[in-house]
């Protein structure tokens, strides 16, 4: 996969503040697996998020729809950047989703702030005997569990987000999966 080398801005805010520009629910919207995102791509919906600005991935920078599904597509466990990449993308997608980024009972801030530095410093791969390979996957696992985590307790039937001018439903039996009405 060929990713355009990362350009990062800075500013004072930490990156929970800076993902939550899109959206401040008044209604509970839990995290969604990067299945969900890589096979349900709204593009119209990650377009708008994206219009907030780009996703910094540490060394890469998503500013598409098309580019972000890209990224979740290259889940590879050769290299575990690439694992990292996809659940720190699905990460950004959620809190800029409207989940709460203390799902989990802690702040996935840090972690958020500790992939992307990870990501940004390791320029090459990280495979089986990498001496930071432990790093990698847990802070992985730290992401991936905010990206399972259902924490509106509601019994399993939400409605997804409408961020399109479309109707889409939130149904326990379509494994999470949102259809047109």
């Amino acid at each position: 996969m060929n990713l355009p080398p990362t350009t990062r801005p800075r500013s004072g805010a930490s990156t929970t503040s800076r993902l939550l520009r899109l959206h401040h629910p008044t209604d509970c919207v839990d995290a969604r697996t990067i299945g969900y995102w890589k096979t349900h791509p709204h593009r119209d919906h990650l377009t708008e998020m994206l219009a907030t600005g780009p996703s910094d991935l540490g060394d890469t920078v998503v500013n598409t729809a098309n580019e972000t599904v890209n990224v979740l597509k290259n889940s590879s466990a050769t290299d575990a950047r690439n694992a990292l990449r996809v659940q720190l993308l699905a990460t950004i997608l959620n809190l800029r989703n409207g989940s709460d980024p203390n799902a989990t009972g802690e702040d996935i801030g840090p972690t958020v702030e500790a992939a992307i530095e990870f990501l940004a410093t390791h320029s090459g791969p990280v495979t089986g005997g990498h001496p930071d390979r432990d790093e990698e996957v847990e802070l992985k696992d730290l992401l991936d569990e905010y990206n399972n985590t259902d924490s509106c307790d509601d019994g399993g039937d939400d409605e997804c987000p409408d961020h399109s001018g479309k109707s889409f439903t939130w149904g326990g039996s379509h494994d999470d999966q949102c259809d047109d009405d």
